[in-house]
């Protein structure tokens, strides 16, 4: 039975720490190995849900824990985005084209995310964060958004999160402007160029 709880200590340098249920004062050990696929270290007051076992000495410990996935800004960003686009398809006439291509470059850039994540926790390279922000600014950002969601992976550098939101701004900017007259045009025209390659 999945148990809700909250990280309420953490020792980095050990590897393990400790999960209250209901501010209980009993608290339950558990092991950075205990965290399901997540490559994100725990933090303090973080929710989890995990499974209850006990130790070879009998102590409760927490298995299997896991991260719920929450509604966040850039989830709803990307919902938004997504209806934006769909309802210009259906109510404006854009190009179908369009979603066609923003799926298969999300797509390909939630499979970067997932690779340099399996990457990196066994070795020691990783994809340069320069191609995580070409993909991102290529309209591949929604399935950037949800890989960080799902996968709770995201490259660790200080400039990555102000260039990544950067790109979204322009990406919104772009679309916005390809629903004017001019911009409209100027797709059509980037649209047929494409489709002669």
């Amino acid at each position: 039975m999945a148990i809700t709880g909250t990280v309420t200590e953490w020792n980095e340098n050990k590897g393990y720490g400790y999960i209250s249920v209901n501010d209980q004062p009993i608290k339950i050990v558990f092991h950075i190995s205990d965290f399901s696929g997540n490559s994100m270290r725990p933090q303090v007051c973080e929710n989890v849900v995990f499974s209850l076992t006990k130790d070879p000495n009998g102590n409760l410990r927490a298995i299997d824990i896991k991260r719920p996935i929450a509604f966040t800004f850039p989830m709803a960003l990307t919902i938004w985005f997504a209806a934006m686009v769909v309802g210009s398809i259906y109510l404006l006439n854009y190009p179908v084209i369009v979603i066609d291509y923003l799926l298969l470059i999300s797509g390909f850039t939630y499979l970067l995310y997932g690779v340099d994540k399996s990457i990196s926790s066994s070795e020691n390279w990783q994809v340069p964060e320069v191609v995580f922000h070409l993909f991102g600014l290529a309209g591949g950002w929604p399935g950037a958004i949800l890989a960080q969601s799902f996968m709770r992976y995201k490259p660790n550098s200080v400039t990555y999160t102000p260039v990544f939101w950067l790109m979204i701004l322009s990406n919104i900017a772009v679309f916005a402007w390809s629903l004017t007259a001019t911009g409209k045009e100027k797709l059509s025209v980037v649209i047929n160029w494409l489709l002669l390659l």
